[in-house]
């Protein structure tokens, strides 16, 4: 299976290549972010851990190089406003360019004022490194809970161009803890059957054991429309040889 095409990065530390995790990603994408915005002269977080903002915005640089690399005329043509001349496969999701120059989703969701804008506009991801990180998160936040509830994870933010189940089959498949939690159990050799089970005597129901139930009560017809009721009782009789 052809994997994804790999994003040029000016610095190989901040290639998401080398890293195992998205939080590891972040955390240091934010601190390289952080450390610019300081050179620059910008306000940064008194705290020395990154804030929700600064992760979010670490995802989004790795998430723009990757749409630079992969939809760069696409983005150029919608910047331009040249929407007809899209591929028919990305003019149909009605995409957009927002003021950070993340290229975006629309759809049919514009009064949805309760929801986020992530919700709303979901990100346009490529089939790339960064995209199985974010998968692999979705999936450790759905606490290993399988397909369905990582791709409804996955959906609230973004929107893959490839196909989603198999590229989140594919990231689950990977995945350490789930293949030891549900891998194939070893089968346990039975032992061989009683003797009283494989040599039978010729005389049936020799040794028997009877199950009992009772007492219960019976209808019993005396012509027309009466009956006379009877107890009685059940007797289950059992060839224990089989």
């Amino acid at each position: 299976r052809k994997r994804p095409t790999p994003v040029p990065y000016p610095n190989d530390r901040m290639d998401p290549r080398s890293f195992s995790t998205l939080k590891r990603l972040q955390g240091v994408t934010g601190q390289v972010v952080r450390f610019a915005k300081m050179l620059l002269g910008q306000e940064v977080g008194p705290d020395e851990a990154l804030s929700a903002e600064e992760r979010d915005e670490a995802i989004m640089y790795h998430v723009k190089l990757a749409q630079e690399h992969h939809f760069g005329k696409e983005i150029d043509l919608l910047q331009r406003g040249r929407n007809s001349d899209l591929p028919p496969s990305l003019r149909k999701l009605d995409p957009f360019v927002d003021t950070n120059g993340i290229l975006r989703v629309g759809g049919r969701l514009q009064k949805a004022v309760e929801l986020p804008n992530a919700q709303i506009h979901p990100v346009f991801l490529p089939r790339c490194r960064i995209a199985e990180l974010i998968m692999d998160q979705c999936h450790q936040d759905t606490e290993h809970n399988g397909l369905a509830a990582t791709i409804q994870r996955f959906l609230l933010q973004y929107h893959l161009e490839a196909r989603l189940s198999d590229f989140a089959k594919r990231i689950i498949w990977e995945c350490r803890k789930c293949r030891r939690l549900h891998k194939n159990l070893p089968n346990q050799f039975m032992a061989d059957l009683h003797r009283n089970r494989v040599n039978f005597d010729p005389f049936p129901f020799k040794i028997i054991g009877v199950d009992m139930a009772g007492p219960i009560k019976i209808r019993v017809p005396r012509g027309g429309r009466r009956y006379d009721v009877i107890q009685g009782a059940i007797a289950i009789f059992t060839d224990l040889r089989i």
